[in-house]
């Protein structure tokens, strides 16, 4: 079973980094990422998840908030 995932965070660099270490765990399957959470909540209202790599500090709507 492969976990459904998605990467919030705004900064360009952390996404790239998480998303080369995600395409090398095989149980992953790394549905979308977002450079905000507001975008990320409607996906995520949509989109059953299994695993979340959420920033905490991010503009307009942080990490704990869109938790």
């Amino acid at each position: 079973m492969r976990l459904k995932t998605i990467i919030v965070d705004d900064e360009p660099l952390a996404v790239s980094i998480l998303e080369k270490y995600a395409a090398e765990i095989k149980e992953i399957e790394l549905l979308a990422t977002f450079n905000n959470a507001v975008e990320a909540a409607s996906f995520v209202q949509n989109n059953p998840l299994d695993l979340i790599f959420l920033d905490i500090n991010m503009p307009v709507l942080d990490g704990l908030s869109f938790l």
